[in-house]
């Protein structure tokens, strides 16, 4: 699948780590092949607010003044 020639080629994979060399090898990488691998986990924990949350970051907004409320909205015309 791949030229003799061909130094570099970028492709994007979306699996499981445990089945990425049975993903190569179908795609036609050589096992013998060089490669770079960036790894990007999906996970579906908590995100970084609620984790910032958990954690107290937003504590000091409990005793910070109302700047705005909902009588400074201003309605435009669309």
């Amino acid at each position: 699948m791949f030229p003799e020639d061909l130094r570099m080629h970028a492709i994007t994979i979306d699996t499981q780590a445990d089945r990425l060399a049975e993903e190569l090898a179908r795609r036609g990488v050589p096992a013998q092949a060089q490669i770079h691998a960036v790894i990007h986990i999906h996970d579906d924990g908590p995100d970084m607010t609620s984790i910032a949350a958990a954690g107290g970051a937003f504590d000091w907004l409990k005793v910070e003044p109302d700047l705005y409320t909902d009588a400074d909205i201003v309605n435009r015309p669309t």
